[in-house]
């Protein structure tokens, strides 16, 4: 591997002078001094390999940190990313949004009736089951500074900056459609027979007079709305109103 230390640089210039001076010295200086530079110039290379090797380990170990840290970010069983992530992002891009005066919009979605999937097809298959819609989830967003979240459970959470309640009912609606699209096989889901999800989104464009959790709440009150409707729906929160999608 090429040195990138600039220390040996230093080393070297000093070896190419020594040559050059030894080169016009008389016989009886050079051969004394010529071992010595040699012996010089192997002990340089022997430190060369040994900076080397440091930094190949310290690559390595950062290489390791850098994965540790974005395991830390993720949940272990569908890759999305995990609640403490969504939290701090969702403080981040709430200080965004209201530092530009853009909107900011929340996905919340939660598998129906997966506690009797769960029981019906057991853990492996219920497993399974939230990755394919984690899938979904992903597949719905086309914007990198869109993030997938797993909140808890059978709840996901898709955070949407500067995005409206317009387009966020248009990422909603994709999920549910193509969450039933997968056809699932769920026997308890009176919904066709297949897995399905409930939906609840709100959009705000953040004021300092509001925090974060305005919109978290916003979102949860659609959701619960969205599955005391009967599930498999879509809900949309405008401030004091709900209205149901579609």
């Amino acid at each position: 591997m090429d040195h990138p230390l600039p220390l040996f640089d230093k080393e070297q210039q000093v070896v190419e002078s020594a040559r050059q001076a030894l080169a016009a010295a008389p016989q009886a200086l050079a051969e004394p001094f010529g071992e010595l530079l040699r012996e010089y110039e192997s002990l340089m290379e022997r430190s060369r390999r040994v900076a080397e090797m440091a930094l190949s380990v310290q690559m390595d170990l950062d290489a390791a940190l850098a994965q540790v840290s974005q395991l830390s970010q993720v949940d272990g069983l569908t890759g999305a990313l995990n609640s403490r992530s969504f939290e701090l992002l969702l403080s981040r891009d709430w200080a965004q949004a209201q530092r530009e005066g853009t909107a900011l919009s929340l996905v919340m979605v939660n598998v129906d009736n997966f506690r009797a999937y769960n029981d019906i097809y057991g853990s492996l298959k219920g497993d399974d089951c939230l990755k394919a819609v984690t899938q979904v989830l992903l597949r719905c967003l086309y914007r990198e500074v869109d993030v997938v979240a797993r909140l808890e459970g059978d709840t996901f959470a898709a955070l949407l900056p500067g995005t409206d309640a317009k387009g966020a009912l248009v990422v909603a609606e994709r999920i549910a459609s193509e969450t039933a699209a997968l056809e699932i096989p769920h026997l308890e889901s009176p919904h066709g027979g297949v897995v399905t999800v409930s939906v609840g989104l709100a959009a705000v464009t953040p004021t300092r007079a509001e925090a974060p959790m305005v919109l978290v709440r916003r979102a949860q009150a659609a959701l619960g709305l969205a599955k005391d409707s009967g599930r498999n729906a879509v809900f949309l929160d405008s401030g004091d109103q709900y209205s149901e999608a579609g």
